[in-house]
């Protein structure tokens, strides 16, 4: 288990890896960290430190483009937009390959704990939810609740498939 006090959210992106396109949706432009998004961010990469069911990983020998894209990041925080996009493409080209692995949106972090930097690596798989929908109909407001099929893990709930580095 890693320390998990004081989670700093420096940079953070996020890509949409829907398994029924042909490619990612990337962005160009990093997510605005304000207080709602750090404490999302936070309390997802905390509560992932803390698991009991947490594993400890490492690469394989030779060089990865996942492996590569977190040591450029590493490297030169300037790099962080076009790895992000490196280390999503890859993560898609395994999704298209395996029909297990679900649709998700896909955030990478930069964060420090304890004066270190680290890298996280967030699959965030969609969760049915619900909203409520308002509308006019025939002169009349109507209100009803219809679901949401690409929900995010709300803050207590876990995240399944994540990386720190």
């Amino acid at each position: 288990m890693r320390n998990t006090d004081a989670v700093m959210i420096k940079k953070a992106i996020i890509h949409v890896l829907d398994r029924n396109g042909d490619a990612p949706i990337l962005t160009d432009y990093e997510q605005e960290i304000n207080e709602d998004i750090h404490e999302f961010l936070e309390k997802h990469i905390v509560k992932s430190l803390g698991s009991e069911e947490n594993r400890k990983g490492k690469f394989r020998g030779g060089s990865t483009i996942v492996k590569d894209s977190c040591a450029a990041i590493f490297k030169n925080k300037e790099t962080f937009i076009e790895a992000s996009k490196d280390i999503a493409n890859q993560l898609f080209k395994a999704m298209k390959k395996d029909n297990n692995i679900p649709s998700a949106d896909l955030v990478i972090c930069l964060y420090t704990a304890k004066d270190k930097n680290y890298i996280g690596i967030l699959k965030l798989d969609y969760k049915k939810s619900f909203i409520h929908n308002v509308e006019f109909e025939e002169d009349k407001l109507k209100t009803s609740i219809v679901p949401q099929m690409i929900g995010l893990p709300g803050m207590s709930q876990k995240v399944t498939t994540m990386c720190f580095l």
